[in-house]
């Protein structure tokens, strides 16, 4: 079905701000992973109207993503930002995707921020403002998002257990980290970096993230991105030796589930499963009236049989 037209969207979340240090300058692990994925889907052809970005940078109103001393957040089309960046706020986000998506068209979703470990199996992505989304919550709210296929990027401690919750056909999922281990992020690294890997890394962001953008950037698939990123993730433990335990351990998780023959036959059916499942039983109960009616007339016609049989035979 890819000669169907079909639009691509985009919901780019990050729940916290500068870390590990709230009030420094220029200190903008989260908020720049999320405006380096905005620029890179926007450099793909993604219009502002169909992207949804959801920005906290409190305290700090000059982000620079990519190191050139540019304000990356002045040419963002900000859709909420700051303090009203809440649980609620990434639900409503949710439930527009729901209702604005078409059948034909591909989402990309990408949360970056904390992550909590609740318990070996329940993970959840935290809010600087208070609360958290578990797996099983979004879990729900991706389950009403009917569409051809999903890419969901999750950034945070923990996605690793997050993400392989929401496995199922038609989706890619990428995590920062397996099951319950931490993921990194490096911040203001200046002087301390040679030209080679200031181009590489940039002076903020995501240890696994920000190369895997920079490489998806540049046209390489979900696949090569998502090895480069494992790369200079474990290659970011060799430049700054305190992060080597963590980079080294994190181990950045890749699933895609396609859909199979059956599947597809569903999916591609005019109006989706639900009308599918209508056509289905109503195709079930006309076959079931007929074979009763088939019945009904076979008996009558035997009946007339043996009575023409009984009466010729007195």
């Amino acid at each position: 079905m890819d000669w169907l037209p079909s639009k691509k969207h985009a919901l780019i979340v990050n729940t916290w701000n500068d870390f590990p240090e709230e009030n420094a300058y220029d200190v903008d692990a989260f908020p720049a992973q999320a405006l380096q994925a905005y620029y890179v889907l926007k450099d793909k052809g993604y219009n502002d109207d169909d992207i949804c970005l959801i920005v906290y940078h409190a305290n700090d109103s000059f982000v620079d993503f990519n190191g050139d001393d540019v304000n990356d957040l002045t040419n963002a089309t900000i859709d909420t930002e700051d303090n009203l960046v809440t649980k609620e706020v990434l639900k409503s986000a949710m439930e527009n995707l729901t209702h604005n998506v078409g059948q034909y068209d591909e989402v990309t979703v990408y949360l970056a921020g904390h992550g909590l470990d609740i318990s070996d199996n329940l993970s959840a992505l935290s809010f600087e403002k208070g609360g958290y989304v578990t797996q099983n919550e979004f879990a729900e709210w991706l389950d009403k998002l009917y569409c051809k296929r999903i890419l969901i990027l999750l950034d945070f401690c923990y996605s690793g257990t997050f993400g392989s919750f929401l496995e199922k056909p038609g989706r890619s999922i990428v995590c920062a980290a397996e099951d319950n281990k931490i993921a990194w992020n490096y911040w203001d690294w200046g002087e301390t970096l040679n030209e080679t890997n200031k181009a590489t890394f940039g002076p903020a962001g995501s240890a696994f993230f920000h190369p895997f953008w920079k490489k998806f950037g540049e046209g390489a698939t979900l696949r090569e991105s998502f090895e480069h990123g494992w790369m200079e993730c474990y290659r970011w433990g060799l430049i700054d030796p305190d992060s080597k335990t963590v980079t080294h351990s994190q181990n950045p998780q890749i699933s895609t589930i396609e859909r199979d023959m059956f599947e597809n036959l569903v999916f591609s059916f005019p109006g989706g499963s639900s009308w599918f499942l209508i056509a289905l039983t109503t195709v079930m109960f006309a076959e079931v009236v007929i074979a009763a009616t088939a019945a009904g007339t076979l008996r009558a016609r035997l009946v007339i049989h043996l009575y023409l049989i009984f009466d010729n035979t007195f």
